[in-house]
């Protein structure tokens, strides 16, 4: 059996999906008298939809550059379907099994050691100076 794997596509449908959602709560909002506590929910909701979509497309960049399980990002409206034929042309990025995610952990502890090394170096040379 084949793992889940992520659809770009649909990712990135999902994406412009919530971007067209912000788009029309900016245009309700100037079109509406709204008080002034409505006004700053409006704008904040705005605010928080918009860091939500960076985030979002920040995590699918590091999906595709293999630093992040493609799982992270996997839910029912993004995930690819082989046996579809809307699906042509689309890129499947296969979930990781558990060596990846081994090895990943891996990696990423060393290089945190890596960098704990490194503060450490840096106080002894100020401690030194």
């Amino acid at each position: 059996m084949s793992r889940p794997a992520l659809s770009i596509s649909g990712e990135l449908n999902l994406i412009l999906e919530a971007l067209e959602t912000v788009r029309l709560l900016a245009e309700l909002e100037a079109g509406l008298h709204l008080t002034k506590r409505q006004q700053q929910r409006a704008a904040r909701a705005t605010g928080a939809s918009l860091l939500l979509i960076r985030e979002r497309v920040r995590s699918l960049d590091r999906v595709v550059r293999g630093l992040v399980d493609p799982a992270a990002l996997l839910v029912a409206e993004n995930g690819a379907h082989p046996d579809r034929d809307s699906d042509e042309g689309d890129v499947a990025i296969p979930t990781w099994g558990t060596k990846r995610t081994l090895e990943n952990h891996r990696r990423e502890l060393e290089r945190a050691e890596r960098r704990a090394q490194s503060l450490r170096d840096r106080k002894k040379v100020r401690g030194a100076g």
